[in-house]
């Protein structure tokens, strides 16, 4: 499958949704993918209660109003509404803003049927169209302004935009029962913790303390944020040793790297570590919520 493709200019709003439609085609995979069971033409799953609901999307209880520059929800708005860029269904972003997706969550058949259709995209084209997002967002004609000042929705679709990568591959891990494992993780009301690592790679450090089953899913998915978390421009250079430190802890010594280069990673420690305890305070306050949520 041939991966290269003319990107899309999202330098300014105006632009952004009429570029995207013809600059990028083919989101969806073929339908005979293994990755999935998915229809490429599916715009809603099955619920537990055998009623219809539409996927998820990214910040559906909308962006607020708290903006310095006018172009910034503009330009979000652009993308967000966009055939294109919701038929990639970037796991990355549902996962901290999607109320929808939360709602996904509480239900093993429903978080699985999500799963579905996220997974079953071709990949390299929707990780590009992520990556040339994230670049115009810190234009001056984007959202800049705001992404400096540390807006909190701003700073949410950036690092959901740039981890994209490595939380497509860890959302589409599956266990030897070839059920996910983020399914079991965010489902899981015995060990709540075991969905927390998920958040790593958006900036979001583990909460002292947390407990996570010491299994292959977790290995894995801590093996695919350890082949990035050395790439200063990823979130997760700045949390993984740590979170890699406190899961060795509980599983014992070598249960995963916990060796990053700090040479590379120290870039990103800085950039990122001055929005962390917003972000910080943010996944106790989300997780909190997804665990009384289960529990109710």
């Amino acid at each position: 499958m041939s991966t290269s493709m003319a990107l899309p200019d999202f330098s300014s709003p105006a632009t952004a949704v009429a570029s995207t439609a013809t600059g990028l085609r083919s989101i969806v995979a073929p339908a005979g993918d293994a990755t999935s069971s998915a229809s490429p033409s599916q715009t809603s799953i099955i619920s537990e209660g055998g009623g219809e609901t539409s996927l998820p999307k990214a910040f559906d209880g909308g962006l607020g109003s708290n903006y310095t520059e006018a172009s910034c929800p503009l330009f979000l708005n652009s993308f967000l509404n966009n055939d294109t860029f919701t038929n990639c269904m970037p796991f990355s972003l549902l996962l901290q803003t999607s109320m929808s997706f939360f709602a996904a969550s509480k239900s093993p058949a429903s978080i699985s049927h999500t799963l579905d259709s996220a997974c079953h995209v071709v990949f390299p084209t929707c990780s590009a169209m992520m990556s040339n997002l994230a670049q115009q967002l810190k234009l001056d004609s984007n959202c800049g302004a705001d992404y400096k000042l540390q807006n909190p929705m701003v700073r949410q679709a950036y690092a959901g935009l740039v981890a994209y990568g490595p939380l497509y591959q860890a959302s589409c891990l599956k266990d030897s029962a070839k059920k996910y494992c983020f399914a079991n993780a965010i489902t899981n009301d015995t060990s709540p913790a075991d969905s927390y690592v998920y958040y790593l790679p958006l900036g979001m450090p583990l909460p002292g303390g947390s407990q996570l089953t010491c299994s292959d899913c977790l290995k894995t998915t801590m093996g695919i944020f350890d082949a990035v978390a050395s790439n200063k421009s990823q979130p997760i250079s700045s949390d993984y040793t740590q979170a890699a430190q406190m899961i060795n802890m509980g599983c014992g010594p070598g249960f995963v790297n916990q060796t990053v280069s700090q040479s590379q990673s120290e870039g990103a420690a800085a950039a990122v570590g001055r929005s962390r305890p917003f972000t910080a305070g943010l996944l106790l306050v989300v997780l909190a919520v997804v665990t009384l949520a289960h529990v109710v």
